[in-house]
């Protein structure tokens, strides 16, 4: 029978026109393609059939995956109770085993349609399967050949499948990431995955084999949770074919928008936020990063948030989880409007009771960072080491990818009021990866009734001490005289209640008003009032470009900067300036590390470790990334993934010895001082950390 195939929309560019093309398709619906095994023994006729107000496929596919039969329409084979849209499929199988019963809608993006199976066993009832899903997308794909050879020259090409659901946030978003796919071949399916690819997305690679015609790629939801936005990426990879070396063809990052050609520095993170474009595109190990919300072009920010609680009037306070509806939406909003930068918040782990009275009763960054003369009456003990707890409490796959925020009570000593500090990452050393929010302590005292920190002190706090990994400074503004004009969160002056705003809410014409939760976006066009004829006057910086100043002599002696204050009667407009620090904003790890420190070492080679924020190795090598995904999977046990841990730690250890930290060091003082951080001002060196508060 005719039918008219109806496929889902699709909305990245491709080519169908010559074989081993790349191929990008969004999908909406991607439902279930059902399947189950069945013990089926030669010489026994067997027939599956279908029930159902839909339109079924059914396949049988061996042990190995490969297809031995299929029916679509039951045609002179249909029983009375059938529609003729309905399946059977008979088989007869010559050896006994394992086979899997695969169906899937004709028509792709169907949800909610189900169908019922019945199996025949020589003519006699078996086994009954009722509302089985009857869903899946059908999308055909160019033809294709994989091939190795060694002579006269090494070349191959290698097939990459990809099946993954994408922005969960997003209208249509599934709440699970498990999929499933299926490779057909001359119309027959001729290979099966559904956990080969990071965080159970599906993944088939093939070395060997070859499509000329009837090439298709069945995908769907492994659940129902899963069901939901997808997408295919079809990467046909050859050994020169990637000379950005990313793990993406060159034909590929075409498609999708990605840089590929070495031109100043790395192309392997096109966006410049500090991420692999790979693991951006496909995932790594077990994080299906695009269903978390990544794009490779599209800067992104992730954290995963731990917390801690104490009583308050016999009642919990969690810290920063009291308040995370409000944190996510305001600092998501700003970083989206002023950065251009999706922010990715998730709230995981409540990590017990911590208080003054409490046994826990502060965090540090190290556990050299305590110092017992700064402790009277509290001991190491009563702290929560951040860097010994990272590899138990924070998420191990997410290293190198996430930031971690972990909400205290206090942090480094006893009675300390500071609202948080930033730590120095636990590996190279370099750029931050720790952030500590200790606002737990914080007990309002309004009328007799005792509240805990508020929203805007969370809010305002989280924001600030990120922005040091993002090597924003304080602008001077941290000691007792704060500038009025530097409107900013960096600013000690705006942390709490949010910086003044620029621009104001209006209608008509309708003008949104500022977020006050944001750096500065200060500039000549907004803050008219200030004077733009200056460049690169703050704090030594190099880079801030245009900075606005006070108008003159005595507003200078007029403010309250403390820079301004110190040189009274005679300071200058310049001890008190402002500019966008979005425009100055580093997201790839303190501008040394971002994908590695390219020196001496040909750190672009395909056999160089891969690095992600702060230097992290994610990888020792391409390969290593590519396969991450199945290689994690397999990982089945504690103790193999322990050893797992244990492996990735020895190849860091390997790689920063003492020589290259030193240096890597050197180089990241410098950074700071070209970017006009202060010693003591903004940053701190603690037994030879480097820290941020």
């Amino acid at each position: 029978m005719k039918k008219l195939l109806i496929l889902c929309a699709f909305f990245m560019p491709f080519f169908v026109s010559a074989a081993n093309t790349p191929q990008v398709n969004d999908f909406a619906n991607s439902s279930r393609i059902y399947r189950r095994q069945f013990s089926l023994t030669a010489g026994k006729q067997y027939k599956f059939r279908t029930f159902s107000s839909g339109d079924s496929v059914l396949y049988l596919l061996n042990s190995s995956n490969v297809q031995v039969a299929m029916n679509d329409d039951c045609g002179s084979d249909c029983l009375s109770t059938q529609d003729s849209n309905d399946s059977t499929l008979t088989y007869t199988p010559t050896t006994t085993g394992t086979y899997n019963l695969v169906m899937r809608n004709y028509f792709s993006g169907q949800v909610g349609v189900t169908a019922n199976i019945k199996q025949y066993i020589d003519g006699t009832l078996g086994t009954s399967v009722s509302n089985a899903p009857l869903g899946g997308i059908k999308q055909s794909i160019p033809a294709w050949d994989a091939y190795s050879q060694t002579s006269p020259i090494v070349a191959w090409r290698k097939l990459y499948f990809y099946y993954f659901n994408t922005d969960k946030n997003a209208s249509g978003g599934a709440s699970a990431a498990s999929n499933v796919l299926y490779l057909v071949s001359n119309n027959a399916i001729v290979a099966y995955d559904h956990d080969a690819g990071a965080g159970l997305t599906s993944k088939i690679t093939k070395t060997t084999g070859s499509c000329s015609s009837g090439c298709y790629i069945y995908g769907g939801a492994y659940n129902a949770a899963s069901e939901g936005n997808a997408r295919l990426i079809v990467d046909p990879y050859t050994n020169l074919g990637d000379l950005d070396h990313d793990g993406l063809s060159d034909a590929l990052e075409s498609v999708l928008g990605t840089a590929s050609i070495m031109l100043n520095g790395s192309a392997r993170d096109t966006d410049k936020d500090g991420l692999n474009d790979y693991i951006e595109t496909v995932g790594y190990e077990a994080l299906p990063l695009p269903w978390e919300g990544a794009s490779p072009t599209q800067k992104d920010v992730f954290v995963e948030v731990d917390y801690f609680k104490r009583q308050i009037n016999n009642n919990w306070v969690y810290f920063f989880k009291d308040y995370e509806t409000f944190i996510k939406t305001e600092l998501s909003a700003s970083f989206m409007r002023y950065g251009n930068i999706n922010l990715h918040i998730d709230l995981d782990d409540n990590l017990g009771e911590m208080s003054d009275s409490a046994s826990l009763k502060g965090a540090l960054c190290k556990s050299s960072h305590f110092n017992q003369a700064d402790n009277p009456n509290w001991t190491i003990n009563n702290f929560y080491n951040t860097y010994d707890k990272k590899s138990v409490d924070f998420t191990s796959s997410r290293d190198g990818i996430y930031y971690w925020v972990i909400a205290t009570n206090r942090h480094t000593k006893e009675g300390e009021t500071s609202s948080g500090i930033s730590c120095g990452s636990t590996g190279s050393g370099i750029g931050t990866d720790r952030v500590i929010v200790s606002l737990g302590y914080v007990a309002h005292n309004v009328n007799g009734i005792i509240s805990p920190a508020t929203q805007e002190q969370y809010t305002g706090t989280t924001m600030h001490e990120m922005g040091h990994a993002f090597m924003l400074t304080h602008n001077g503004n941290d000691q007792s005289g704060k500038s009025e004009i530097h409107r900013s969160v960096m600013n000690y002056r705006y942390q709490f209640s949010g910086a003044p705003r620029n621009i104001e809410f209006s209608f008509p014409p309708y003008i949104i008003a500022d977020s006050v939760w944001r750096y500065s976006t200060d500039n000549s066009s907004n803050r008219q009032e200030l004077d733009w004829n200056y460049n690169n006057v703050i704090q030594g910086w190099a880079n801030t470009g245009e900075n606005g100043c006070l108008n003159s002599v005595a507003e200078a002696n007029q403010s309250p900067k403390q820079a301004c204050v110190d040189t009274r009667p005679y300071a200058q407009p310049t001890c008190d300036c402002t500019f966008d620090e979005w425009a100055v904003l580093s997201l790839n790890s303190a501008g040394i590390m971002g994908l590695g420190y390219e020196g001496e070492d040909g750190i672009d080679s395909e056999n160089s470790p891969i690095f992600g924020l702060n230097g992290v190795i994610l990888a020792e090598n391409l390969d290593d990334l590519m396969n991450s995904g199945a290689k994690y999977t397999q990982l089945t046990t504690e103790a193999e993934k322990a050893e797992h841990l244990s492996r990735k730690q020895e190849v860091m250890n390997n790689y920063y010895t003492a020589e290259r930290k030193a240096k890597l060091r050197e180089e990241y003082l410098k950074y700071l001082e070209e970017r006009g951080f202060v010693e003591g001002d903004d940053y701190k060196i603690i037994d030879g950390e480097i820290v941020f508060e």
